[in-house]
């Protein structure tokens, strides 16, 4: 398995289907179950998202109780935006998707981008920059792109 330090100074051990929260004296505080977690970060509400295998994205709080699920399936990347809710690369065999939830796991908007000659890009990672503003990082057939979108995810042109 794999251990995470947690924002309360404890630490999160993650195993293929069962996370295990204890105290920094490493004292249980609560095990957990679910089937076929492939990654755990912890949120800002000491909560936790979770991505499993089968693309289920789970939101727990700090007891690791579910607030809520979505079924988002080939999920690249995931960031908690700053107003708390969340910007997920989702990534397709040819095209990648930008996509906005809300605090509460509804969808808010998605988007697809292409260059200037209709090419689709593979998104790698976004970061957000501001309150209002993000980055994606993307490559097509012949350049690496730095996107810069709103937090509507309208873009922006770079100079």
């Amino acid at each position: 398995g794999r251990v995470i330090q947690t924002i309360d100074e404890g630490f999160l051990w993650i195993s293929d289907s069962s996370l295990i929260s204890t105290s920094a004296d490493g004292d249980t505080s609560w095990p957990k179950y679910f089937e076929d977690i492939h990654w755990v970060q912890q949120t800002n509400d000491e909560g936790y998202i979770i991505r499993t295998n089968s693309g289920n994205l789970i939101k727990t709080n700090k007891n690791g109780n579910i607030e809520w699920e979505n079924n988002i399936t080939r999920i690249r990347d995931i960031i908690q935006t700053h107003e708390g809710g969340y910007m997920i690369i989702r990534t397709w065999p040819d095209n990648s998707h930008l996509i906005k939830l809300d605090n509460q796991g509804n969808m808010e908007w998605g988007k697809v981008y292409c260059d200037e000659f209709g090419d689709k890009s593979t998104f790698k990672k976004v970061i957000q920059i501001n309150e209002n503003e993000y980055f994606i990082v993307a490559t097509n057939k012949k350049d690496i792109l730095l996107i810069k979108t709103d937090s509507e995810g309208n873009t922006s042109r770079l100079n």
